[in-house]
């Protein structure tokens, strides 16, 4: 046994150490998790990884909370600046499951596409797709699996 173990708290801590704790919950601020935000307008930081899940290709496109601009619900809790979330797009597997996919990174791109004037994907994901800043409304919604999963519908995005 050290010597620290067979010291009693008190001796561990001296009122300066203590004094350090003297704050209450709503004083400390809340720590950024990895969760979908609640409904509303955000500014996002985004950038991409282009991975392997399951054998197959995708880009994982991480999003991070940099304002919200407006929460839908005003009673939701707030979403903690720096939270992170991810949009995951499959380039391999079940045809039907890649064209949607696709579909759905074509429509996260298109702004960005826009805005760089470029057209070919893998120029807008490998080149462009790094720190951009969006303004999205975002979406909660319950995975179909797993109704304790958040997924996010994004819509009205634009490069800010």
């Amino acid at each position: 046994m050290n010597q620290e173990s067979m010291l009693d708290d008190d001796a561990i801590f001296d009122d300066a150490d203590l004094a350090l704790l003297d704050k209450t919950l709503d004083e400390i601020e809340d720590l950024p998790g990895f969760e979908v935000p609640v409904n509303g307008r955000y500014l996002l930081k985004a950038n991409r990884k282009i991975k392997k899940i399951n054998d197959k290709a995708a880009v994982e496109v991480e999003l991070e909370v940099m304002e919200c601009l407006k929460k839908d619900n005003d009673a939701d809790e707030d979403t903690v600046i720096g939270t992170k979330f991810s949009q995951l797009y499959f380039l391999q597997g079940e045809e039907e499951s890649v064209k949607i996919s696709m579909g759905m990174l074509k429509q996260f791109t298109k702004p960005l596409a826009e805005h760089v004037g470029e057209s070919n994907m893998k120029v807008l994901v490998k080149d462009h797709l790094k720190d951009v800043l969006y303004g999205a409304t975002v979406v909660r919604r319950k995975d179909n699996k797993n109704p304790e999963v958040f997924r996010a519908r994004l819509s009205n995005l634009e490069i800010v």
